[in-house]
């Protein structure tokens, strides 16, 4: 047995104390990509998932997010529950989370952005790939401020494409654009290869027993755009997706999903005014029986070692206990 696996048969009375009936783990994620990127090193990887996946199958008690909430609620989940959830639409949450998580019988809920179904990419992945493209050298942005930025190798593009993406993600959208339209790219363009869902891969999640939540038609910082415009997106990105796979769609995603700067006290009201079961954040934490169903905190996670999973996944629980005290 390896040491990671010897600390989950001992961890295991300690998270079902801490973990009992009233408490909920929820984990998300975003991409899987089929192997590591040195350009997005944090990004989920197949190995790096799958390996996660068994711990939660070998460990935990793994339900569907919207099944997870009804006991959650009733004080009925197993000790250990957890659910797994993905942000955006990605192809690859079909094409190669999916596989692996059937594998550990790993239920999962997708919150897709539905303006992507069938559309072009999001424009970080724009800007990934413009900057892996960059010939090795010095490269001047005007909006990121004076002096060059040299390339010279993977390292060096992985910190341009933090330093811009940092840079852009607040702006207004029209303006972050426009500047991800300006960046240098080769002359025959960028073809960026398939990364978001069709209808068909939609609907193919759909059948297969995943979850399908709302995550706006265009994923703005709801912050930063007038309530009639956060119910606009926040509506007909739900009736679109609804209409995709022919099914009600019931829980919602904050884009971005940072209380206060990427989302308001406004917000969770609309959420449960517009008939949302319930809305995630991104705040770190673990769900309990006292929480706001339209806040519910989740736990993001990268690629690491059974160890860290292991006691980062014990670490949370055991701040959630002694939240509650």
């Amino acid at each position: 047995m390896t040491l990671a696996g010897a600390f989950g048969l001992m961890a295991r009375p300690v998270f079902a104390v801490l973990a009992g009936r009233t408490s909920l783990g929820i984990l998300m994620y975003h991409r899987v990509l089929e192997r590591p990127d040195p350009l997005q090193p944090l990004q989920m990887h197949r190995d790096a998932f799958d390996l996660q996946m068994r711990l939660l199958s070998e460990n935990f008690a793994p339900l569907r997010l919207d099944a997870a909430l009804i006991g959650l609620e009733r004080g009925t989940l197993p000790a250990r529950a957890v659910a797994v959830t993905f942000d955006d639409g990605y192809a690859d949450n079909l094409h190669v989370a999916l596989p692996v998580m059937q594998r550990h019988s790993v239920p999962a809920t997708v919150f897709v952005t539905s303006g992507f179904v069938d559309g072009g990419p999001m424009w970080n992945d724009v800007v990934v790939e413009k900057v892996r493209r960059l010939p090795a050298g010095d490269h001047d942005f005007a909006f990121l401020g004076p002096g060059p930025r040299c390339i010279a190798g993977d390292h060096d593009r992985h910190s341009l494409v933090r330093e811009i993406l940092m840079n852009l993600k607040y702006r207004p959208a029209a303006e972050r654009d426009a500047l991800v339209e300006l960046l240098p790219a080769p002359a025959d363009g960028v073809s960026l290869p398939h990364l978001m869902l069709s209808a068909g891969e939609l609907r193919a999640l759909h059948v297969a027993g995943v979850e399908i939540g709302a995550h706006t038609v265009s994923h703005p910082i709801l912050a930063r755009v007038s309530e009639q415009e956060a119910e606009r997106e926040m509506l007909e990105g739900r009736a679109q997706l609804s209409e995709l796979i022919g099914a009600p769609v019931r829980g919602f995603a904050y884009p971005n999903g940072r209380p206060v700067r990427d989302y308001d006290q406004r917000h969770p009201q609309l959420a449960r005014r517009l008939g949302f079961d319930y809305a995630v954040s991104t705040a770190w934490g673990v769900a309990r029986a006292a929480s706001d169903p339209f806040q519910l905190p989740r736990m993001a996670y990268v690629p690491c070692t059974e160890l860290q999973f292991m006691g980062r996944m014990l670490s949370s629980y055991r701040q959630a206990a002694a939240d509650t005290v």
